[in-house]
């Protein structure tokens, strides 16, 4: 049959042969679901998030002309090509 997501069919091998294991597990019902409780969020409660300054500020921008290519360890010419 069709297994659900709660059913793991796994196939171990027990002395030379192929032996299909099933894990189940249990549903939690819906009188047991938690469910958020309506309402205002106080304003003082509220994340203000603010970078203190421009994180980019102290960097140049990198050069629009690539430096010559150097062979790395992993990486050459050879493998590029």
């Amino acid at each position: 049959g069709a297994a659900s997501w709660a059913n793991a069919r796994v196939l171990k091998w027990v002395q030379d042969e192929v032996v299909p294991i099933v894990a189940a597990t249990k549903y939690k019902p819906v009188n047991k679901k938690v469910r958020p409780v309506p309402g205002v969020m106080p304003e003082e409660a509220r994340t203000i998030r603010r970078f203190p300054s421009d994180p980019l500020a102290g960097y140049e921008p990198p050069p629009l002309d690539p430096p010559p290519f150097k062979d790395g360890v992993r990486v050459t010419r050879k493998r590029l090509d």
